[in-house]
């Protein structure tokens, strides 16, 4: 259920890590003479011969040696595109995250459902759990877990919410709906648009009198021709009566609401610069409450009025949390690496230390066999390459084959040549050579 990132660590130094249940102990508040039970926890076990060599480990212990990833690392995480859900009304953004890439299951989707719940006399509501599944084997890996931006750990991964608060408009998605340069967009202006014909430039601002209702949904007005049913404003004094060619709609629900039009210029006829106020009834509750103020204006002072045409949609758009039945839906990638990018790196791959001067902090230590195998380490390397060490007079000391992961950039050299010998001090060539993307040669100097 929890986990631990350790983000202050050394690549190539070993580290031991156990991880451990415990209590607080306990002490009878109503005997205070009695024994206490002292805390307690459980044990762990690391087992070394007298060499300093680990012969066993108990299966709450793991010994971990941290490495920089690969040249031309690419990330693993979701196929698909989880910057919305993929079912419901949610207006938050997913992301995966691989943290163990030998527990990953790279074919099997996945599918994370959120559950939810209305606040009290309200319209809002709040996310209060989610369920995760397996859709390759059936299995529930979480069923309802409280609801939190970071799932467990799941198969190799966890899974990051965006979870939005509720009613705040979304200024990219609230306008009149149309197209600019093939693309769908919504915009305020629709001069600015290539298939929306009015010039009714619009704003859009919350109700903050003492009738207004804030809500999570998302409305539309949408006008129709004139030899249509049309919109019949409700009796309210004080604002137009006569039928308009224009709806709103509760776009979430899919229901019209109501819609009162206040004649700011008293012509008494419905035109640009009047405004529209959308309303709606509470959720369990009665009477009229306003929720958007719509009001027009010209887009330039010569402009002509030319209302919006039958069809015209202007759309109002606004955050939500997850809500009952959400869902994302997707399939992890491992970590991967990219030749190109792993070309253009080449460059970087060095060797630490350089120079090395007598030990290094890689090399494991004993009490009782004092110092371990000497070493230095190969980083940034591409994911497969060939390490070929040299003298500075051209001769071949050690033939080294890299052939790691997407996140295992480094190689190890104890500082032996083929034949198992120490090397002398000085200074050696090495050449890595990776098929496909590139070689490089550097330097390293032992120093005694």
């Amino acid at each position: 259920r929890f986990y631990y990132v350790d983000d202050d660590v050394i690549n190539g130094v070993t580290y031991y890590y156990a991880l451990v249940a415990y209590d607080r102990g306990f002490a009878d508040p109503d005997n205070p003479n009695a024994p206490p039970i002292d805390p307690q926890e459980n044990v762990f076990n690391f087992t070394v011969n007298q060499a300093g060599q680990l012969t066993g480990i108990s299966r709450n212990a793991a010994i971990i040696v941290p490495r920089a990833p690969a040249s031309g690392f690419v990330e693993g995480g979701s196929n698909e595109d989880l910057q919305e859900v993929s079912t419901g009304i949610g207006t938050g953004s997913g992301a995966v995250e691989v943290l163990n890439e030998s527990d990953l299951a790279p074919d099997a989707p996945y599918r994370i459902t959120y559950h939810s719940e209305y606040l009290e006399n309200s319209e809002y509501y709040r996310t209060t759990s989610f369920s995760v599944e397996n859709l390759a084997t059936g299995e529930t890996l979480l069923d309802h877990s409280q609801f939190a931006p970071v799932t467990p750990y799941l198969e190799g991964f966890v899974f990051r919410s965006a979870n939005e608060p509720a009613g705040q408009i979304i200024e990219r998605m609230t306008g009149y709906e149309g197209e600019r340069g093939g693309e769908p967009v919504y915009e305020l202006d629709p001069t600015r648009l290539t298939d929306v014909d009015t010039d009714w430039v619009a704003s859009v601002r919350r109700d903050t009198t003492g009738s207004s209702l804030e809500t999570p949904w998302d409305y539309e007005l949408r006008w129709v021709s004139e030899s249509d049913s049309l919109y019949q404003p409700p009796r309210v004094p004080g604002f137009l009566r006569d039928p308009i060619p224009i709806f709103p709609v509760n776009v979430t629900e899919n229901e019209i609401v109501e819609m009162l039009v206040d004649d700011l210029n008293d012509n008494d006829v419905f035109d640009i610069g009047d405004e529209l106020i959308i309303a709606d009834t509470p959720r369990g509750g009665s009477g009229r409450r306003y929720l958007y103020r719509v009001s027009f204006d010209y887009a330039a002072e010569d402009s002509v009025s030319t209302p919006p045409a039958p069809g015209t949609v202007f759309r109002i758009s606004v955050t939500r949390p997850f809500f009952e039945g959400d869902t994302f839906q997707f399939t992890v990638r491992p970590p991967t690496t990219d030749a190109l990018t792993a070309a253009e790196q080449m460059d970087e791959i060095a060797v630490v230390p350089n120079p090395y001067v007598g030990a290094s902090i890689f090399e494991p230590r004993s009490q009782i066999a004092g110092r371990g195998e000497r070493r230095v380490q190969f980083i940034n390397l591409p994911q497969r390459c060939t390490i070929r060490i040299f003298t500075i007079r051209g001769e071949l000391v050690r033939t080294l084959e890299h052939d790691g992961s997407a996140g295992d950039g480094a190689e190890f050299w104890n500082l032996r040549t083929e034949g198992n010998e120490d090397v002398a001090y000085g200074i050696y060539v090495y050449h890595v050579d990776a098929p496909g993307v590139g070689e490089r040669v550097g330097r390293l100097a032992l120093v005694k």
